[in-house]
């Protein structure tokens, strides 16, 4: 009996060895994303309720803009006092920004895991700088630290590791509800750190893939495995050969500049 399972199994990989080739992809990818993908290797500063519902509710308020204009003014009006309302929980004096985008939509954004910094293959470091991504969240949600679900709430803010894997999660808690966060990129919170980043780091362009890949997802989606393997750092254009890590940048969707930082449509 056993033996003639496995005549018929041979005789179906004969027939179908492009098929077993796809299943044993699949079946590696699960596996490796099983094994991996738990755990990061920085932990992420989690401030619960740091922003009221007032606050919240202010700063939001840059969504309804309907001019790039008006949304920049109201960018530059909020963000002196985020930055103090951070620095005052964390008790640091240095807290500089380089980019921001505020989200707010419902669409494919961020559902695959990446880095927001990418290392280059054979020039990375075991020990990554500590640089940060910032997120205000402004409606209850869902976002993933490597294999780790947080449940965040509406006004919290959370600092990660740019090099962690990361994306958000599927859901949002109320139906219908576009999905509204505040990035800010490049967050430092010590001169010196700033410093020794820049000088191993450039900027590339890419191309906006966005509507491609939200279809490409649906059937199989390998850009965990890239970016977990630093490899998708190579599909950016223009960047420094001189570089350790890179960072995409879309220049024809910014918005404007507040006090030193960028403020992007879409990255």
């Amino acid at each position: 009996m056993k033996q003639s399972y496995l005549k018929n199994i041979n005789k179906f990989i004969a027939k179908h060895p492009f098929i077993f080739v796809i299943v044993i992809i699949f079946m590696s990818i699960i596996l490796f994303r099983l094994l991996f993908i738990p755990s990061v290797k920085y932990k992420n500063i989690y401030l619960k309720k740091l922003f009221n519902d007032e606050e919240v509710n202010s700063i939001a308020e840059c969504f309804d803009k309907k001019m790039d204009n008006d949304k920049l003014r109201c960018y530059k009006r909020k963000q002196d006092y985020i930055f103090n309302k951070v620095k005052g929980k964390l008790g640091v004096d240095y807290l500089k920004a380089s980019h921001a985008r505020w989200s707010n939509s419902s669409n494919n954004d961020a559902r695959s895991y990446h880095r927001d910094i990418k290392p280059f293959l054979f020039k990375f470091n075991n020990d990554y700088p500590n640089v940060y991504t910032m997120v205000i969240f402004l409606n209850d949600t869902e976002h993933y630290q490597g294999g780790e679900l947080l449940h965040v709430k509406k006004g919290d803010c959370l600092l990660f590791n740019s090099f962690n894997l990361h994306k958000r999660g599927n859901d949002i808690a109320k139906e219908n509800e576009d999905r509204r966060v505040l990035q800010y990129f490049h967050v430092f919170l010590n001169q010196d750190e700033h410093k020794k980043f820049e000088k191993k780091h450039s900027y590339a362009g890419h191309i906006d893939a966005t509507n491609i890949l939200k279809y490409v997802n649906k059937k199989v989606d390998l850009r965990t495995e890239l970016e977990y393997f630093n490899l998708f750092s190579y599909t950016g254009v223009n960047y420094s050969k001189d570089s350790d890590y890179v960072t995409f940048i879309l220049n024809d969707k910014v918005i404007g500049e507040a006090d030193g930082v960028k403020y992007y449509k879409a990255l």
